[in-house]
């Protein structure tokens, strides 16, 4: 019969038997596939990429019609279907069609034109995609579904997977799909958006999320690293703390998002002037998410000045809730503030509008992040230019997202208003990429582009280079210095140029480039903190970062 050889040594080998059980083999062997076996896979499928002599020895010959077309011309090919969609929510279907059927291509598709198709892959396109994916489902296994009938039998329930070398398992419940809130297993797009080998959990109780967890944990090790994807906040944080002791557990929420925000941070330091500890930081909002970024801040501040206190750290930030200022002494009662805000309670005088909290703190950074529809405080023109009238470069980042169907508007301010009214000093960054399709430039930017180029707070310059630093280390553990790292290593990327365009990341053209760089520096830390299970260390982090990037590019069948 056609021979395809896959022997030890090759990346795939055990992964041989999701072909069926007859193709399943010991490890000290070589394994016999057909031509028709690498077609039906789509791990391994080529399309019309098969040359003739592999057409000739796999005996595939008839099987395709006689083009051959390089890896080069598919993707461009599946790219021109993709454009000529009706919509964002075909685009994905397409998109997320073409890795069921060949999975090196979608990868190649998306390392070649990251720009245009990640926004496809993220809020709030994919809360879009959720809403209809019970009119899109396919019987083929990209995700497992966990339901409370399952309690007590998940692990043997994860036995069906069929890929032993899992690395990742993303986790959502469903609970809190960007501003769409619970949809059940239809949120099972959200872990396949993640890209990875993933494991999708839908299902509300907390005994099953332990379940689940500890079933992980024993199938796969304790060094995989378990993403916990668009769960509601406590959610999350309850897995975190109860599993952050035994296994690297990770949530955009409270790892992604305040490290993303504090690379935006440390990017801002060559044009702002001074440390980390000399700015003086007002979040504004209600969110525990909010808190969450505030923790970090305090860990990164506290950790430039070994000296200093976790109170000297906290001195720095002051919150806004929608009362104002939060302090001692204001009118309302203070057992009324959420207890995530309690620990940043200040000792100023009373402020009750944002206006008057600006005036009243002097802040260097303004950062705006509210579920509520509209935030309690918008970043008016008399709220930024009072605070462009005490700060030459003023760090402004409304990270409040859009209603998913709601693309056109913005939260607390635009990025054309913040840049007109701080009289083009701003350096800025929203939630959502203005690169996203169906996401209109802002008509004040028309024609500036060279003057103003102000890119997103995407959580994406952080997890994919921090789940690769953790893999490359194996981690058991996910560390708060870890977060500093990656932030650090994105902030490096950023140039005075993109300073000077008001941009706070770099273009995203050099995502996995940085990638690479926050996978070598998480790793290092993980190394150095004795959390590290793969060892010995590698002599070059960074150099075996990039050689263990994933490469999407064919390979030859013999």
């Amino acid at each position: 019969m056609a021979q395809s050889l896959l022997r030890p040594g090759d990346d795939d080998w055990e992964d041989v038997e999701e072909l069926g059980s007859s193709h399943a083999v010991p490890p000290w062997a070589s394994t016999v596939l057909t031509g028709v076996d690498l077609m039906r896979n789509n791990k391994y499928n080529k399309g019309l990429a098969f040359t003739k002599e592999e057409r000739d020895k796999l005996f595939l010959r008839g099987l395709l019609p006689a083009a051959v077309l390089g890896q080069d011309i598919q993707a461009d090919r599946v790219l021109t279907n993709i454009r000529a969609q009706r919509g964002d929510v075909e685009r994905v279907s397409y998109l997320l069609a073409l890795a069921e059927r060949n999975e090196r291509l979608f990868h190649f598709l998306l390392r070649r034109h990251l720009s245009e198709l990640l926004p496809l892959l993220q809020h709030p396109t994919i809360a879009r995609y959720c809403d209809r994916y019970s009119l899109m489902f396919r019987s083929l296994p990209r995700g497992m579904f966990v339901g409370l009938d399952d309690a007590g039998q998940v692990a043997s329930l994860l036995q069906n997977w069929p890929m032993r070398r899992v690395k990742l398992v993303s986790l959502t419940d469903g609970a809190d799909l960007g501003t769409r809130g619970d949809w059940g297993v239809q949120s099972i797009a959200v872990p396949l958006s993640r890209m990875a080998l993933l494991t999708a959990a839908g299902g509300p109780a907390r005994l099953l999320r332990e379940e689940l967890l500890a079933a992980v944990r024993r199938r796969f090790g304790n060094s995989v690293f378990v993403d916990a994807a668009d769960m509601e906040y406590a959610t999350a944080a309850e897995l975190v703390v109860n599993h952050r002791a035994s296994m690297p557990v990770y949530a955009d929420a409270i790892h992604g998002l305040p490290a993303t925000v504090l690379a935006g941070l440390y990017a801002a330091l060559p044009a702002t002037g001074g440390s980390l500890s000399s700015q003086r930081f007002l979040l504004v909002g209600e969110d525990p998410e909010l808190a969450a970024v505030a923790e970090l801040l305090e860990e990164a501040v506290q950790r430039e000045h070994r000296s200093g206190t976790v109170w000297e750290a906290r001195r720095a930030i002051w919150m806004v809730d929608g009362k104002g200022l939060l302090v001692r002494d204001r009118e309302s009662d203070v057992y009324e503030v959420a207890d995530h805000l309690l620990p940043y309670i200040q000792d100023d005088e009373p402020a009750d509008t944002l206006l008057d909290a600006v005036r009243a703190v002097k802040p260097t950074v303004l950062i705006g992040l509210s579920k509520a529809r509209p935030p309690a405080w918008a970043f008016g023109q008399e709220v930024v230019r009072e605070m462009a009238r005490h700060c030459p470069r003023p760090v402004i980042m409304p990270l409040s997202q859009r209603d998913a169907d709601g693309i056109a508007g913005f939260a607390e301010v635009s990025a054309a208003d913040a840049w007109e009214w701080s009289d083009g000093r701003a350096l800025f960054a929203d939630a959502l990429p203005k690169s996203a399709p169906g996401v209109p430039l802002p008509p004040a930017l028309e024609g500036e582009s060279e003057a103003f180029e102000p890119r997103p707070a995407n959580v994406a310059w952080v997890f994919p280079g921090l789940c690769h630093g953790v893999f490359l280390a194996r981690s058991t553990r996910l560390r708060e210095d870890m977060l500093l790292a990656a932030a650090r290593a994105v902030a490096e990327a950023v140039t005075d140029e993109d300073r000077a365009a008001g941009a706070l990341y770099p273009p995203l053209t050099l995502l996995r480039e940085v990638a690479v760089n926050v996978a070598a520096s998480v790793a290092t830390i993980a190394y150095h903190s004795g959390v590290a299970t793969n060892l010995p260390q590698p002599l070059d982090l960074h150099a075996k970062a990039e050689a263990t990037m994933h490469d999407p590019t064919y390979r030859r069948y013999s």
